[in-house]
């Protein structure tokens, strides 16, 4: 990259003047609780065929969409994950778990995706 940016996302995103091939978004997306709007104006902000990379942890402990867990804020269902990135307009290139949970956590998981604009 030639350039790094740091400011508030959602903010950022939202200038419309520029438009990126990647936006790379390491352990950001926990401090999001409505993935929806941040996925819509990554969206925006990518062009044709533009890629997000993204770590997010998942929420296997129970059924809901998203939970507030501390210490890692936001966790998220893999199923609240694929339907988001689908609705706003994302494939899913590459998902990967980064590291294994412990035995006793094994919500612990941080996962890694590569996700593709396709309109």
């Amino acid at each position: 990259y030639t350039d790094l940016y740091i400011a508030d996302a959602m903010e950022f995103l939202s200038d419309k003047t520029v438009q990126y091939d990647m936006i790379v978004a390491a352990n950001s997306l926990p401090y999001f609780s409505d993935l929806d709007a941040l996925f819509l104006a990554m969206n925006k902000a990518l062009k044709v065929n533009g890629y997000v990379c993204f770590s997010i942890r998942h929420n296997n402990l129970n059924n809901d969409d998203q939970i507030f867990y501390p210490p890692y804020n936001y966790i998220f269902s893999p199923k609240y994950i694929r339907s988001v990135l689908k609705k706003n307009g994302f494939v899913i290139r590459s998902d990967f778990a980064l590291q294994e949970g412990s035995d006793d956590y094994i919500h612990d998981k941080m996962y890694f995706y590569v996700v593709q604009k396709d309109r």
